[in-house]
C-alpha cells in the first residue's frame, strides 16, 4: 500500500541511530512512499547534513518517479 511520510517517526528513528553508534550507515526505503510534502523534504534534508556532519552514510532508495522529482 502506498503512504506519505511519517517525518516525525523517521526524524526519531535516525536521530536515536546516531546517538546510539559512531558512524551508523542510515538506508532510508521510499519504495512505498506515494507523496512527500515540503516538510517531508526539508526533513530528509537536516538528517542528510546530520549524518554528514557525523560522517555516516545517508541513502535513499526505492524512490518512485513521481516522489523522485
Amino acid at each position: 500500500p502506498q503512504q506519505t511520510l511519517q517525518t516525525d517517526v523517521l526524524q526519531q528513528q535516525v536521530i536515536g541511530a546516531l546517538n546510539s553508534d559512531a558512524r551508523p550507515n542510515i538506508a532510508i526505503n521510499l519504495a512505498n512512499i506515494s507523496y512527500i510534502d515540503s516538510s517531508g523534504l526539508g526533513t530528509l534534508v537536516s538528517l542528510h547534513k546530520q549524518c554528514e556532519a557525523r560522517q555516516c552514510t545517508f541513502a535513499l532508495y526505492g524512490l518512485q518517479a513521481y516522489v523522485q522529482r
